[in-house]
């Protein structure tokens, strides 16, 4: 099948270099693995990574390495690593922009074509080169696993395109002081993935195993993978929430009383201290008034 199949205008062309994202990707994905972008396929036992065991495995290894670092970190000095991190973070950045921008470019003219809930539910959403794109998005979550090795390093606790574009700047010793709008995205994008994903789920499961409950249609999919997909957009959800509570109310909380006791300050900077004379003056107006006298 080819690119034409997917779109239906030509991608604009000026010299060697095409308008069209896909089509400079599938060139350079021509280039290195020796057959068009459009021609992939996902094959559980042959696609690196496509088998349970495969997945268990990094996971493991992935848990190996961070508690066994942080045994091995816990009485030594963290290491900075600036340059590794910087590196590694704007590689992300990169890559999470071309994933999006890619991304973009199939699913916006399916959305104008077929609408909202076909791109959800039905074929629209699993053409070839969205396939493969969902699949190297799945490769690059391994090496986001990075960062919290970078973490553990760094000894530092453990926590897209926008957030590693922070962690770049951030390495570089760059205040950024939107730091919490990313914590704020990232729940906004979980409580939109979520609503989706439920919707998807729901049309599933009622369409199939309870039709006389409401629903719009009849979603494909797996019901294994909308179970894991619920589960683990909830749990993310649920821990950006915590870390958003934990690390900026308490800021807002160290904020206020900063404020408060700045406040009591200048009050007492304005206040002026009697002297001795107005201090004696007042004493003996006190004990005139109550019928003692003054002893000099």
């Amino acid at each position: 099948m080819s690119y034409s199949s997917f779109s239906t205008h030509a991608p604009l062309v000026i010299g060697p270099i095409s308008l069209s994202p896909w089509a400079n990707f599938d060139k350079a994905w021509t280039v290195i693995m020796g057959y068009p972008a459009h021609k992939f396929k996902f094959v559980t036992g042959q696609t690196p990574m496509s088998t349970l065991t495969e997945t268990v495995s990094m996971i493991a290894l992935y848990l190996i390495v961070i508690f066994g670092g942080r045994e091995f970190m816990r009485n030594r000095q963290p290491l900075k690593l600036n340059g590794l991190f910087m590196a590694h973070n704007l590689c992300l950045t990169v890559i999470s922009g071309s994933l999006l921008v890619l991304f973009a470019e199939q699913l916006i003219p399916t959305l104008w074509r077929h609408g909202l809930y076909e791109n959800i539910c039905g074929g629209s959403g699993w053409t070839p080169p969205l396939v493969l794109l969902y699949y190297l998005n799945y490769l690059v979550k391994y090496f986001e696993l990075i960062d919290t090795v970078f973490l553990m390093v760094k000894k530092k606790p453990l926590i897209h395109v926008v957030m590693y574009w922070y962690y770049f700047q951030s390495a570089r010793g760059v205040r950024v002081s939107w730091k919490e709008w990313i914590t704020r995205l990232q729940i906004a994008q979980f409580v939109i993935d979520l609503g989706f994903v439920y919707f998807a789920s729901w049309d599933y499961f009622t369409s199939t195993y309870a039709p006389s409950l409401p629903h719009v249609g009849t979603c494909a999919g797996e019901p294994l993978a909308a179970v894991a997909g619920d589960v683990i957009l909830s749990s993310y959800l649920v821990l950006f929430i915590s870390f958003y509570i934990a690390t900026y109310k308490k800021m807002s909380n160290r904020r206020d009383t900063a404020k408060v006791a700045h406040k009591a300050e200048l009050r007492m900077e304005k206040t002026q201290v009697p002297t001795v004379n107005e201090v004696t003056e007042k004493a003996s107006k006190i004990a005139k008034a109550t019928g003692f006298h003054r002893i000099s």
